[in-house]
């Protein structure tokens, strides 16, 4: 009987009960590639969950090195699948010099725009095991321009744009009925500095005395007792509630629960799945002009663009949608789920791990 082929995949984010929402593209692609063929066999190497302890964090850090070398000293891997290019990638720095490695990197964000020195150290360390790999996927074209612009040397022929996974078919819920009430905007991101929970508030803080409004948030991060507070300084209690950090289970009814999403982040985000999975339950999304969110949200088709960090223009985009008639929300709505509809996570991850699978057919 012919042997399986191996495949290795490694990550540094992945996630856990604890944190259900840490690194769920890794956890949802996984899945898919190990149930892909019979011919195929997936070994994983990931660090479940974020910890807040300095200690703890080493310790996890070092049984995933650990872990990493001696799978990849003692087995032979047709293809080894690095998420995140910096951290993860550092015993590939030794184990390249003593094994022939054929290595995929997939690029998520702050691997490449890069917020502190280390990483930054640690990102032009791995130049040439990039250069040299067999395939390197990003999550958009506006991630593939940066990735090209840092590193002039890499050949465009292996880079495969893939975004994130997609989005899963429980998100997915074409809304046809009459717009619902109470009118009810929602926030789904980290609860941390350059997401724009803030921005939200403040729009929020304009218009809610003249517009029925709810606003649900949903989340977890390094800013929550700050969220709590401005929430409270801004009289905003009794329309504002807070969910904390949802399961990627609970998501789907999140979403189906809104009127409008909003993405008022400031940062360049590689994609925004989240808007997608928004546009997939029919909800139009009012995001930042910025970085991967540009590449979907389309001003007055299937949502609103703003100038980041802009609360005033994010607040005079909602009451825009809650003035327009019916039919043209629900247009609005169609669109947004029209949109969704190119991002089918069955069909993106199929085109990835097809992808995947010719790499390995030509080592």
């Amino acid at each position: 009987m012919k042997s399986k082929k191996r495949i290795f995949v490694i990550s540094n984010l992945f996630p856990s009960e604890k944190d259900p929402s840490y690194g769920t593209f890794v956890a949802l692609f996984t899945h898919e590639l190990q149930g892909y063929s019979m011919h195929y066999k997936t070994d994983l190497c990931v660090i479940k969950g974020r910890t807040t302890s300095k200690i703890c964090k080493l310790l996890k850090y070092f049984w995933f090195y650990l872990s990493m070398t001696l799978r990849i000293l003692f087995h032979r891997y047709e293809l080894i699948y690095v998420h995140y290019i910096t951290y993860s990638s550092i015993p590939l720095l030794f184990l390249s010099k003593i094994k022939k490695l054929n290595i995929v990197f997939n690029i998520h964000g702050d691997d490449l725009l890069t917020k502190s020195k280390v990483a930054e150290n640690v990102l032009q360390a791995v130049h040439k095991l990039l250069i040299n790999s067999k395939l390197v996927v990003v999550p958009s074209e506006f991630f593939k321009d940066i990735l090209i612009d840092k590193f002039k040397d890499i050949r465009l022929q292996n880079i495969f744009v893939s975004p994130s996974g997609g989005v899963e078919k429980s998100f997915y819920n074409e809304m046809i009925s009459p717009v619902q009430s109470p009118f009810t905007i929602g926030y789904v991101s980290r609860i941390d500095t350059g997401k724009g929970w803030d921005i939200l508030l403040r729009a929020i803080q304009d218009i809610y005395k003249e517009y029925p409004i709810q606003v649900k948030i949903a989340g977890t991060g390094r800013q929550v007792e700050e969220l709590k507070h401005l929430i409270s300084t801004l009289n905003l209690s009794h329309i504002v509630t807070y969910y904390g950090a949802l399961s990627h289970a609970e998501l789907p009814q999140f979403y189906t629960n809104l009127t409008l999403f909003v993405f008022p982040t400031t940062l360049k985000e590689s994609l925004g799945l989240v808007g997608l999975e928004a546009m997939a339950a029919s909800k139009p999304v009012i995001g930042s002009a910025i970085g991967g969110l540009k590449s979907y949200i389309k001003d007055g088709y299937n949502g609103f663009l703003i100038p980041p960090g802009n609360s005033r223009r994010m607040g005079e985009c909602i009451v825009n949608y809650i003035n327009l008639p019916d039919e043209r929300k629900l247009e609005m709505n169609r669109n947004a789920f029209k949109t969704a509809q190119l991002y089918q996570s069955n069909i993106v991850i199929k085109k990835l791990i097809e992808r995947l699978i010719q790499c390995i057919d030509q080592a």
